[in-house]
């Protein structure tokens, strides 16, 4: 909604509403996932996209909207219009790695789960187990093609590679997993430790109990810190561009969805039935009725009719439109508001009911002109 009407793009968790920062963009629903031992509530699991281990977070027991932030997932039940000093959604902090200690002494003592552990994944290659933070790990990437050699390094290390992080240093699987691997690497799980980039090779990422192996051997062991020298310092990440977007208000009329501007829509009318009025007597159509909002008596204009033909509920939500006079626009359903990437709008030529056509979620969805819309039908 425009700055003037106090509102901003939001999400609905439980019976709280957020304001959505503007990185935030509206995700599919994440696959199935094992439960992570010892997680803070609201933790699902995690996913593996687009190289990185995302945190999926929901507190709905049925969420019917998820949003991606920058380094994980949030389910809600809606994506409604918030007001403008409505909370900021964030994702919870996860629980730090626990500080570099030396190797505990070898005990037979069954390991029991701490309710303070930190989240932990287990990397795995052959018959092989290792453990890592997950508040340690920077990304998973494909094993490299090209790999160079370290001059006179130990056998823990199998050398340099270039990926897209930057340079990294390979450790052997002897190192990582204390036994000889069975078959091939497949992936690099990515350490980012004391701002230098190692690589872990794995077969497969999966939440696993909290581990202690790997980080005290590189922290606290002379053998770890010849591996830490050797490693290359890890260049700052820098964030992407920002895309240009616009902020639409998607709805539902005539059984098809449909964009307006949000800049053309001064306020949500929540649903309700439209007070009996007359019709024109030009028979222009269709006239609903009519509805008080805010002090001023509205003329409420059936969308459907220029959308489709599956009628509007009894009681339908409603758009207030700006103008002299202004007008109320009935719709079926009012999805939320979307920021959509400009190069995801392709725009129409002329002053017709079409503006552009959006490309969102995988489908094309018209993008209406409000005045045209409420004008045409009048």
């Amino acid at each position: 909604m425009s700055n003037a009407a106090g509102t901003a793009l939001g999400f609905a968790i439980a019976d709280r509403v957020f304001r959505l920062p503007p990185d935030a963009a509206p995700a599919a629903p994440p696959p199935a996932m094992a439960p992570l031992p010892n997680a803070p509530e609201g933790l699902r699991g995690l996913i593996l996209q687009g190289g990185r281990l995302l945190a999926v977070w929901c507190w709905d027991a049925a969420p019917t909207a998820w949003v991606r932030l920058e380094d994980g997932m949030i389910g809600g039940h809606a994506v409604p219009l918030a007001d403008a000093d409505a909370p900021l959604l964030r994702l919870p902090d996860l629980p730090p790695p626990p500080p570099a200690q030396a190797m505990p002494a070898v005990t037979t003592a069954p390991r029991t789960a701490s309710a303070t552990a930190p989240l932990a994944v287990t990397l795995t290659l052959g018959a092989g187990r290792a453990h890592l933070p997950m508040a340690a790990l920077a990304g998973i990437r494909p094993w490299p093609d090209s790999i160079t050699p370290v001059p006179d390094a130990d056998a823990g290390l199998l050398g340099y590679a270039a990926i897209t992080d930057g340079p990294v240093l390979l450790l052997s699987p002897g190192w990582c997993f204390g036994t000889a691997a069975t078959e091939p690497p497949t992936h690099l799980a990515i350490l980012r430790h004391e701002h230098r980039l190692l690589g872990f090779p794995c077969r497969a990422v999966a939440p696993g109990e909290a581990g202690e192996a790997l980080l005290p051997r590189l922290t606290g062991t002379p053998e770890g810190q010849r591996i830490l020298a050797l490693a290359p310092r890890s260049q700052p990440i820098a964030p992407p561009p920002p895309r240009p977007h616009r902020t639409l208000l998607l709805c539902q009329a005539g059984g098809a969805p449909f964009f307006l501007p949000a800049s053309e829509v001064e306020a949500v009318i929540p649903p309700r039935r439209p007070l009996p009025m007359p019709a024109p007597s030009d028979g222009s159509a269709p006239l609903l009725g009519a509805s008080a909002h805010r002090g001023a008596i509205l003329p409420v204009i059936d969308a459907a009719s220029r959308l489709g033909s599956a009628p509007l509920p009894s009681e339908p939500p409603m758009l207030r439109l700006p103008g002299t006079p202004p007008l109320a626009l009935a719709v079926a359903s009012i999805s939320g508001l979307r920021a959509i990437p400009e190069d995801d709008i392709a725009p129409i030529p002329g002053d017709g009911l079409i503006a552009a056509m959006v490309h969102t979620e995988g489908r094309l969805v018209p993008l209406c002109h409000a005045a045209a819309l409420a004008g045409q039908a009048a």
